[in-house]
């Protein structure tokens, strides 16, 4: 029986079902959802490989399969990974989780006509109030790239009446669905992140186990900026990881400055490398503009990067660029401003983790090093 390598985090593990999404991957480069449970795919008690099972062969022609794999389950990331979340109190962070893995397994019953996703903070004994749910789900908007059934994060007090939640604690809140269509939503979200894993997971496969955190964040960004183009400012998805790891109808990963930071952000997270979404000001030339970025912790030290600059235009002899890669605060800031829109308004996180002092050696990220 063929074996097939797959790699899988310990997260991954912890999560048990009867049945699970597979990628499963055909020599012609096109790709199939399969959900299936053991009789389709079968584990190495090693957990890092996946058999054909005896089911599965005997439907498919194998030789046409280049290689199979689990999806990545819709559930949060270790929480090390969400830096808005280290920024509220304890019990807040309880409301932030609960919150958080809601939207991200929430199943509509079938036939549902909701338009809105509940979510019943009293059950779970969360004392939480309105106003801060309005900063949990701002932070959780820019830790989180996955929340594609979100429309708004704004809490609504009825199912589907436009108010908000009474004042003091909260009980059940409802958030608006994309498309005002639960189901719909649901269906287009499963459907879009396998389009998302199986795109990202291309870019994964690239990283060896015997990089570190800076030669992977290299091949991540490298192979990233390789995939997407800036464009795509007539779509609703340029500034989302849809957009970034969907091809639009020519072909074209296009994006802007929102899908650049999204997609890295992505794919930092499911490395396990700590990234922050950034927004504020970039003033390349005047006036500044709005703009989105990143922050990355590597080797313990937080770093600026620009992908959307580091993106070579058109025509380029170069395919990747480092003009905005891990920089320090004085290589980095002097062009642009986070945390301040243009018109002045407070966005992304009221404040930032300390900087290192000295850029990345570009030399030390090249694997293997020279």
């Amino acid at each position: 029986m063929k074996k097939i390598m797959f790699y899988i985090c310990t997260s991954c593990l912890l999560v048990q079902t009867v049945q699970a999404q597979f990628i499963v991957e055909k020599n012609d480069g096109t790709s199939i959802n399969e959900l299936k449970d053991q009789s389709g795919f079968s584990q190495n008690g090693d957990a890092e490989q996946w058999a054909y099972g005896d089911e599965y062969a005997a439907e498919n022609d194998l030789a046409n399969i280049a290689y199979v794999r689990r999806a990545f389950p819709s559930v949060p990331f270790d929480s090390h990974l969400y830096y808005g979340r280290s920024l509220l109190t304890e019990q807040e962070q309880k409301a932030y989780d609960h919150l958080l893995y809601t939207l991200l397994t929430y199943q509509p019953e079938q036939g549902s006509t909701a338009k809105r996703i509940p979510v019943d903070f009293a059950s779970a004994g969360i004392e939480v109030t309105y106003e801060q749910l309005l900063t949990i789900g701002k932070y959780m908007q820019a830790d989180e790239p996955r929340l594609l059934m979100v429309q708004s994060i704004v809490p609504r007090g009825h199912a589907t009446d436009m108010v908000a939640p009474p004042a003091g604690n909260v009980g059940t809140v409802y958030y608006e669905a994309r498309f005002y269509a639960v189901s719909m939503a649901y269906s287009i979200q499963a459907n879009n992140m396998f389009k998302v894993e199986t795109a990202a997971t291309r870019i994964l496969d690239k990283l060896q186990p015997d990089m570190d955190d800076a030669q992977k964040f290299r091949v991540l960004h490298d192979e990233f900026i390789k995939l997407v183009s800036y464009g795509g400012m007539s779509t609703g998805n340029s500034g989302t990881i849809e957009g970034a790891f969907i091809p639009n109808q020519n072909g074209y990963h296009a994006i802007v400055c929102q899908g650049y930071a999204k997609g890295l952000q992505y794919l930092c997270q499911r490395a396990g490398i700590p990234v922050i979404y950034v927004t504020g000001t970039a003033s390349y030339s005047e006036p500044p503009v709005d703009h989105a970025w990143n922050m990355v912790q590597i080797g313990g030290q937080w770093y600026h990067v620009d992908p959307t600059n580091d993106d070579p235009p058109t025509g380029a002899t170069i395919p990747v660029r480092y003009e905005d890669f891990l920089q320090s605060d004085a290589d980095f800031l002097h062009d642009h401003k986070p945390g301040v829109s243009t018109q002045g308004e407070q966005v992304s996180y009221p404040e930032f983790p300390q900087v290192a002092e000295e850029s990345y050696p570009l030399e030390q990220t090249e694997y293997p090093r020279q």
